[in-house]
């Protein structure tokens, strides 16, 4: 079989084969996933309030939030889809 690197490319990024390797990885990703998001919520319940519509309307901030990212950091992380929004609305 003749594999080119656009064909390798094509079948690396489409849409199927990622979604094959989600369901493959899910049983390690998901635990760490599912502890993101309850460190998450429970960091904005506790410590940081005002951004409880950020994860209310755009839930999916939390996916490119690393893990093992420091309170500090993660304070920075969900303000800048805050500042974001504002900036669209000046």
């Amino acid at each position: 079989m003749n594999y080119s690197k656009t064909s390798f490319r094509g079948v690396m990024f489409s849409p199927q084969y990622i979604e094959e390797c989600r369901r493959f990885l899910e049983p390690y990703t998901g635990p760490i996933k599912q502890e993101k998001e309850e460190r998450i919520h429970r960091f904005v319940n506790n410590e940081a309030p005002e951004y409880r519509a950020i994860l209310a309307h755009i839930p999916e901030v939390i996916e490119h939030i690393d893990p093992e990212v420091s309170d500090d950091q993660l304070d920075l992380e969900l303000y800048k889809p805050e500042f974001r929004l504002r900036e669209c609305q000046a």
